[in-house]
């Protein structure tokens, strides 16, 4: 997609979410072109007149709403965990992530969401909770490139940990 494209995706999604009475999934499909949109201006792909962040929040609030208008829909679950790992805001994905865990205990073969999930957790920090679900990814994957790729998150993650407990047992400087 070229630069202009994104500037007429940002008003073409306006003009699509700003609807009163919009069904579930046009709304999570609203979060998931803000997502999106937001992802090409923070990676500096594109300039849309709005700032990444800005659109990482108008993201989450779709993405928010259609949970509510349907709480079994997966999909918008792991849409939110993969804004919530980009926004970095701890407290947003704490209260996030018990409703993310019910899902994912309700669905545990569903990788994709195991995959967002960990990465999430590892946003937040918290990275051996991001190894469980990353592992649980693993365990899950539908393929074998996704299984090789989560294989891999896997490593680089236990070598973040390790790396972080030999700093916390070697005590403060």
């Amino acid at each position: 997609m070229r630069r202009a494209d994104y500037a007429v995706a940002l008003q073409d999604a306006d003009k699509l979410c700003s609807h009163d009475s919009l069904p579930q999934s046009t709304v999570a499909r609203c979060g998931g072109l803000f997502n999106s949109l937001a992802r090409a201006v923070n990676q500096k792909k594109a300039d849309v007149g709005i700032e990444g962040p800005a659109l990482t929040e108008r993201s989450r609030q779709y993405y928010e709403k259609a949970i509510t208008m349907d709480p079994d829909d997966v999909a918008s679950f792991e849409g939110m965990a993969n804004v919530l790992g980009n926004l970095r805001n701890t407290d947003y994905s704490q209260a996030f992530l018990p409703h993310a865990q019910e899902m994912l205990s309700t669905h545990p073969r569903v990788s994709s969401l195991a995959r967002a999930l960990s990465g999430m957790c590892a946003s937040m920090g918290d990275n051996v909770m991001a190894l469980n679900y990353a592992a649980m990814w693993q365990r899950t994957a539908l393929s074998d490139a996704e299984r090789d790729a989560a294989t891999a998150y896997v490593s680089r993650l236990k070598e973040t940990v390790d790396r972080n407990n030999l700093r916390n047992a070697a005590g403060p400087h």
